[in-house]
């Protein structure tokens, strides 16, 4: 049976759209496969032999691809396969496809369009003879069509009515229904597919879709920081103490549920044991700890000498555990800072965070030095003696260029590592600048702030890094608090000191007989003086409104620039941590004196400079209060910023009208009979009621505890198993 036009034009159109399709789809994501793979560019890297050690791990790990990098491959292929198939489909059959011709009868009766009547009628026997159906009795539909055809035709010629509906409509039947086509194979429709066809929808819609969206929402999981069981969160939550340190905190992380899968062996307590004693005296584990159970100890061990940089001493298995630990450390820390702020533990959450710096780093608080490569202990000694002076990250950093090139020059260091020691300095964020302000309810700023019991209080903040962003004069209005408000302070005391004296050398009259001509030219005087004053005055508030004005466009241009820059992602230099870490940061509010938080930010990723606010309730006692503002980086050790302002809190005094006006009116008193009887009920009811009442929460109370202790207990016995 021969393919219809109109079959064959639904072929030629889905063979055009598959060709689109998969060209917009294959261009994009084959660049973007080849980009990552075969152009990605070469970050420079530090070549200490820690950072070195751990290029080649990943290296190694990275080295066959992964199963999906392996599907994403073979997909492209097979598309870009399917696509040279469709395109040579197309090319192949271009120009088969007839355009439909306008209706033409003398085509259909052989004739030419200057033919008369005469020879449209010989024409139409002539070919009404040979194509009348009872003549072709081997192909009868064929010949009944071309029969039809030529009816209609000579009709068209003939007849006025028909030849009326060819000029209009282009047919001689008349106007024609309008058809729309689909781009979609021929086959499609055909009875002989439709268990295909039905198989092949099933399978898109059951098995592909689903197994895609699963594949997508396991490798996003992989990527994300691991949950923490429910149990480990139950511990935390117990066992977690107002004014937990760091020695506190990673024996509570070492007892997480999830360290119980570290397998326990005879051989590494001997190792341990060995290594441990090499940790420094100011950061010996406890003597008495808390939990008990093997793994807990283990853990806790692997962790200190995680942090005392003794991991090369360890065995291979060892380190594989500690590998092990490290990679769910930052969960487990997360969940302790949620916890903490659950419960407004200001100490535990900064605790914290030091903590996960120096897992990160592999040194302790004291030895911030230890970050920069190729630094040992005994060029750590000489660059803490009297005549460098550079105790820290930051004196080490701030030090002239000369002064460290001499340093560099005595102590033989080579090119390349100086090279990596200059790499990792500008990666450690020693330069980051805080500025803030305060502002209350009404918006008012500084020393204005009007600060009533739990009122809303803002912090806006500004942070810099200087070597990229330096301060401008327009960030003397976010200046640091402490340092505005003593600024302030002198100056008015100043100001209004001369003020005084200017003011008595030409207001003040001395109190003593003078003549009304004196004294008329002495009022004369001032007032001229007043007048020239005035007219000085208005000069200067012109003047500070023009540069206030300046000041708001640029700062306007800042916050438009600053909102359409994107942070950049900046990757730590963590050479003994086992995966890439990106620089974070979070900014603490709180009360020290009483250990609780008031507000603290999402982690922050800080490109060159970055604004924000910070909202926070205010305390409910009156009077004065010294609050505490930390910036601290979860990544690096001795980069954080730690800071106090004071707040006054004053009484509301719109809250006195409102209870007033809330307050219940008062009623006329009953006198007589009914007055006792009242006040008996109103007496003897409440005292059963309270009874009862207390009672009942005791009872309660005890129940409460019992059920504590026995959750206590069952914790404890599952560690001790």
């Amino acid at each position: 049976m021969a393919v219809s036009s109109e079959e064959h034009y639904n072929d030629s159109a889905f063979n055009y759209f598959i060709l689109l399709v998969l060209s917009f789809i294959l261009l994009p994501s084959t660049y973007v496969f080849l980009k990552n793979r075969l152009f990605a560019k070469r970050i420079p890297q530090c070549t200490c032999p820690a950072c070195v050690e751990k290029n080649k791990t990943h290296s190694t790990s990275n080295a066959l691809p992964s199963l999906g990098s392996f599907v994403k491959g073979a997909l492209l292929v097979i598309f870009w396969i399917v696509l040279f198939v469709t395109l040579a489909n197309i090319i192949n059959n271009y120009g088969e496809h007839v355009v439909a011709e306008p209706y033409n009868p003398y085509d259909v009766l052989g004739l030419d369009t200057s033919a008369n009547m005469e020879e449209v009628k010989k024409a139409y026997r002539k070919l009404s003879l040979i194509y009348h159906p009872d003549r072709n009795q081997d192909d009868p539909e064929v010949a009944h069509e071309k029969f039809i055809a030529i009816s209609k035709a000579y009709d068209a010629l003939t007849d006025p009515a028909v030849r009326e509906n060819v000029e209009k409509y282009g047919n001689p039947d008349g106007p024609q229904p309008v058809t729309v086509g689909i781009a979609l194979p021929s086959w499609l429709v055909k009875r002989d597919n439709t268990g295909f066809v039905l198989f092949v929808y099933i399978f898109f819609l059951v098995v592909l879709i689903p197994s895609v969206v699963w594949v997508w929402w396991r490798s996003h999981k992989k990527g994300s920081t691991p949950k923490v069981t429910q149990n480990t969160v139950g511990l935390y939550f117990h066992k977690m103490e107002e004014a937990s340190r760091v020695k506190m905190l990673c024996e509570l992380v070492s007892a997480s549920e999830e360290n119980q899968t570290i397998p326990l062996r005879e051989s590494d307590e001997v190792n341990l044991t060995k290594v441990m004693k090499q940790i420094p005296i100011a950061h010996v584990m406890k003597k008495k700890p808390r939990f008990d159970a093997p793994y807990v100890i283990k853990t806790n061990a692997l962790l200190y000498i995680q942090m005392s940089r003794l991991q090369n001493q360890l065995t291979p298995q060892l380190n594989q555990d500690l590998q092990e630990v490290l990679l769910r450390i930052r969960s487990f820390m997360i969940a302790v800072i949620e916890i903490s702020a659950h419960k407004q533990f200001l100490i535990p959450i900064l605790e914290s965070v030091k903590m996960l710096q120096q897992i990160i780093q592999s040194c302790w608080e004291d030895q911030t030095l230890k970050q920069l490569p190729h630094f040992t202990n005994e060029l750590i000694d000489i660059a803490q003696s009297k005549r460098w002076r550079a105790g820290d990250i930051q004196s080490f950093a701030k030090l002239p260029q000369d002064k460290k090139n001499a340093f560099y020059e005595e102590e033989k260091l080579e090119p390349q590592q100086i090279k990596d020691i200059q790499f990792v300095l500008e990666k450690i964020p020693y330069d980051v600048k805080l500025m803030y302000t305060i502002i209350d309810e009404n918006e008012n700023k500084g020393e204005s702030c009007v600060i009533h019991p739990g009122a809303i209080v803002t912090i806006s903040y500004v942070i810099r890094r200087l070597r990229e962003c330096p301060a401008d004069a327009s960030d003397d209005s976010l200046s640091e608090i402490t340092e505005a408000k003593t600024i302030e302070k002198v100056k008015h005391k100043k100001g209004a000191g001369k003020f005084r004296r200017q003011a008595a050398n030409k207001l003040v009259i001395p109190r003593k007989k003078v003549d009304s001509e004196n004294q008329s030219q002495s009022e004369n005087n001032a007032e001229k003086e007043n007048e020239s004053e005035s007219s000085e005055e208005e000069e200067v508030d012109k003047k500070d409104e023009k540069q206030n004005e300046k000041e708001s466009e640029k700062k306007a241009q800042k916050v438009k620039k600053d909102e359409n820059e994107v942070p950049a992602v900046r990757v730590v230099h963590a050479p003994f941590f086992p995966e890439e870490k990106n620089e974070a940061w979070l900014l603490i509010v709180g009360n020290l004196t009483e250990n609780k938080i008031f507000n603290m930010t999402k982690p922050l990723s800080i490109g060159a400079s970055l604004e924000g606010k910070l909202l926070f309730a205010a305390p409910t006692k009156l009077g004065a209060h010294t609050l505490s503002l930390s910036l601290m980086c979860d990544s690096y050790v001795g980069c954080d910023i730690n800071t106090q302002f004071k707040i006054t809190v004053v009484r509301d005094p719109n809250a006195k009208e409102a209870d007033k006006a809330n307050a219940p009116q008062g009623k006329k008193p009953i006198k007589g009979k009914k007055a006792a009887a009242l006040s008996a009920q109103v007496v003897e009811e409440p005292v059963v009621e309270k009874k009862e009442v207390e009672k009942e929460e005791s009872e309660n109370e005890s129940e409460d505890d019992d059920d504590d202790d026995l959750s206590y207990s069952t914790s404890e016995s599952e560690n001790e198993k």
